[in-house]
């Protein structure tokens, strides 16, 4: 070893009492060491020289001998020898130019065990080349798709850690360390922390779905860190809970991993944009599609875990309530009819106003929607102030809950009102407004705003008129709206929702959907588009800061109970649009499953906790 000393000495300096310098409690001179008349050669590295040591006192002598022995140990390096445990999985179609520098390079790493390299559906010399560079190859004559190189490297690898590249990438081993560290440390995965929230990229649609998928399964501080991303490195034991075909659909896999409570870290960032490929426009947005499909067949598949389609997320509203006004009458103990003492000819413009203790800001809120001409009905709900009698000496109609009925529940209240004719016996349907606005109590909008809204359904045909909000936000709640909009085919739309106010629905929007669905307001936008029903982002109206701050409600310190009532109303959205369009949500999934699975069902069972070889199953077209 470099920097030892290596010594030969003659046997007489080693033999006891023949030495001259001989003393009782000392002994005979060291053979590291040697008195004078004994020759001792010394070596570093390659290179010997002999020298003869001088005359020494029997102090000196031990002196040099502690010494020498001090040093000898301090020279020995007590880091253990790094084991070959990682097997690097390396997808690849068309890349002879540059698999076999990567894979030599990979190799020479001393913690790489193997190279595999998936060739599937390769028109050059890819496989050749990374199997005379010594990577184990396995070949598939049909391109796989996304991500099916993956589940079949982990099947066959033999190293306990997997480290998942692409071959499209000129990867160096320093930047992949950081990924193997932390399984060796006790992760179970280790995942690329890109993008970060620094980057632009933090808001592209992937990685709104990635941030979704943390958000909902508890982990929103891996960001959007995914296992769609590479690189990343996962042990081989965590494969007998994901099942290894998962891997061809990473979200899924990763779902299943924090479902488990598999230990999930993120290792370092890697900046992926600047070092992928670049693509055409229709190969970049089919491929941003089929994560977004990825992401939906994710999330269908970890609420379906849960007891109902909110899962942990829980709702505080009154639902009751809405099913009394179709049957028995409920608590309501006040409720004046719109159509009571109204001109016979239809209501143009309506606005429905929820209220709970709203006696102090009803009177801006009022003044500013009079301003407009609109029959106003408010919805007041568990009020203890005077906020019924501000209404009334406003003109509004008002209905009134003794009790609070929760979020957006007054709003399909009043929907409900407005559609129906309360004073008959059987509630009978009535003709709704040609417009109706809804906007909330606890502040007001100026006229002009609401009037864009309102002229976007009555003289632009608009059915739903959302609030424009900008979708620059990377709150939880605007998280979901944006990723809500992206599964329903609206980017256009932005975070633009039914949940935030002031919106309008035109006549026909209201004839058409079921007013219960106002109650969870995600739902009703689901409804809105499948049923074609033209949606747009009319205006901006900053809702944000006038908002009144609760702290019950909002503040982390209680939980952020209403952040989270949002969260599982989306999801219940999700759920429904699942219903209506299928398991991934309408979009497509053009991976060759069908194939993978058939190879994978000729390997042996996979014993994880092992290291033994997998034989693969002979097969023309598949080698390794």
């Amino acid at each position: 070893m470099a920097g030892r000393f290596i010594f030969s000495v003659s046997t007489e300096a080693v033999s006891g009492q023949s030495c001259p310098n001989f003393h009782p409690s000392l002994g005979p001179c060291s053979p590291l060491y040697a008195c004078s008349g004994h020759k001792i050669s010394r070596g570093r590295g390659g290179g010997m020289n002999s020298i003869q040591t001088r005359m020494l006192t029997p102090h000196q002598r031990a002196r040099k001998i502690l010494r020498a022995n001090w040093l000898g140990r301090r020279q020995v390096s007590l880091r253990p020898v790094q084991s070959k445990d990682v097997s690097v999985i390396l997808p690849a179609r068309n890349e002879a130019h540059g698999i076999a520098p990567l894979v030599r390079r990979l190799r020479q790493w001393p913690a790489v065990r193997e190279v595999i390299v998936v060739a599937n559906g390769c028109r050059d010399n890819t496989a050749r080349q990374a199997r005379l560079a010594g990577a184990r190859v396995v070949q598939f004559t049909h391109p796989l798709g996304h991500d099916c190189g993956r589940a079949i490297g982990a099947a066959v690898a033999k190293g306990p850690i997997l480290l998942f590249l692409d071959a499209d990438i000129s990867w160096q081993i320093h930047e992949l360390r950081a990924f193997v560290q932390h399984v060796r440390q006790g992760a179970d995965i280790a995942l690329n922390a890109y993008p970060s929230p620094r980057s632009l990229f933090y808001h592209h649609p992937t990685a709104v779905a990635k941030r979704t998928l943390n958000l909902v399964c508890g982990r929103p501080d891996l960001g959007a860190a995914s296992m769609t991303a590479v690189p990343y490195a996962m042990r081989r034991k965590a494969l007998a809970v994901l099942d290894v075909s998962n891997l061809a659909i990473p979200p899924l896999a990763q779902a299943t991993a924090l479902f488990n409570n598999l230990r999930v870290v993120t290792a370092t960032g890697i900046n992926l944009h600047q070092r992928n490929r670049r693509r055409s426009v229709a190969a970049t947005r089919a491929t941003a599609r089929l994560i977004l499909g990825d992401h939906v067949e994710a999330l269908s598949w970890y609420m379906a875990q849960q007891d109902t389609p909110r899962g942990k997320f829980a709702d505080w509203r009154q639902h009751n309530v809405l099913n009394e006004m179709f049957g028995a009458p409920g608590e309501q103990t006040e409720t004046q009819n719109l159509l009571e003492n109204s001109p016979p000819h239809p209501i143009v413009l309506a606005a429905v106003i929820p209220a709970s203790n709203e006696a102090a800001s009803l009177p801006g809120v009022l003044t500013e929607v009079q301003k407009l001409g609109a029959t106003t009905l408010v919805v007041s709900n568990g009020s203890e102030d005077e906020t019924d009698t501000v209404a009334k000496r406003y003109g509004a109609k008002v209905t009134t809950y003794k009790t609070c009925l929760g979020h957006d529940v007054p709003r399909a209240v009043g929907a409900h009102l407005l559609c129906h004719d309360e004073s008959s016996a059987v509630g009978r349907k009535t003709s709704p407004p040609a417009c109706t606005l809804f906007i909330d109590a606890d502040f007001s909008i100026p006229a002009d705003d609401l009037w864009v809204m309102t002229r976007s359904v009555l003289e632009d045909g608009v059915d739903v008129a959302l609030n424009g909000l900008p979708s620059q936000f990377r709150d939880p709640v605007s998280t979901v709206k944006t990723f809500l909009n992206l599964v329903l085919d609206r980017p256009d739309l932005g975070m633009a929702s039914l949940t935030a106010v002031p919106h309008a629905l035109s006549q026909r929007a209201l004839a058409s959907l079921a007013t219960a669905d106002l109650a969870i307001p995600p739902k009703a936008l689901v409804h809105a588009v499948s049923l074609g029903l033209k949606v747009r982002a009319v205006h901006q109206v900053d809702v944000v800061s006038p908002n009144r701050y609760r702290p019950r409600w909002h503040s982390r310190r209680y939980g952020a109970p209403l952040t989270r009532m949002i969260v599982g109303d989306h999801l219940e959205a999700l759920d429904l649009w699942t219903q209506l369009k299928g398991l991934r949500g309408g979009f497509p999934q053009n991976r060759r499953l069908d194939e993978m699975h058939a190879f994978l069902s000729k390997i042996p069972t996979l014993h994880h906790a092992s290291d033994q070889t997998h034989l693969l199953p002979p097969e023309e077209g598949n080698q390794l």
